[in-house]
């Protein structure tokens, strides 16, 4: 799904899920689904509910000088948002499925293990 304002995304995830569309996962891409406000207006609508946004680093932030560095020696080319966002997701799927006390049957470990570790979760991208 796309929407640019948050107003948009809440409203077409809202319809969405009343209509009974009922995915795995929504995932969204645009501004409207970036944003906090999303979540908190959606209340338990917003399970399920992913976002995509492009990225684009502090370039003279050392650690965003050192993921370019890095990722140029090897693919020789600069990432773009979707190589980052790829790049990031590794390491946040990593660390919760590390915190998480799975127990080997996917369908049992995903909501009750793995979904409250993402929320908390780090990545060489995140806010300090």
């Amino acid at each position: 799904m796309v929407a640019v304002s948050t107003t948009d995304a809440i409203l077409l995830t809202r319809q969405a899920k009343e209509m009974g569309v009922a995915p795995r996962a929504f995932v969204g891409f645009g501004g409207g689904f970036g944003v906090a406000d999303i979540a908190t207006e959606l209340g338990p609508l917003s399970e399920n509910l992913f976002s995509s946004a492009a990225w684009s680093g502090n370039p003279n932030d050392p650690t965003t000088k050192a993921f370019y560095k890095k990722f140029y020696d090897k693919y020789n080319f600069y990432p773009k948002e979707h190589e980052v966002e790829g790049y990031a997701v590794i390491y946040i799927l990593a660390d919760a499925l590390n915190r998480a006390k799975l127990t080997g049957k996917l369908e049992d470990d995903v909501r009750p293990f793995v979904k409250p570790c993402l929320k908390p979760t780090w990545s060489p991208f995140s806010a300090r």
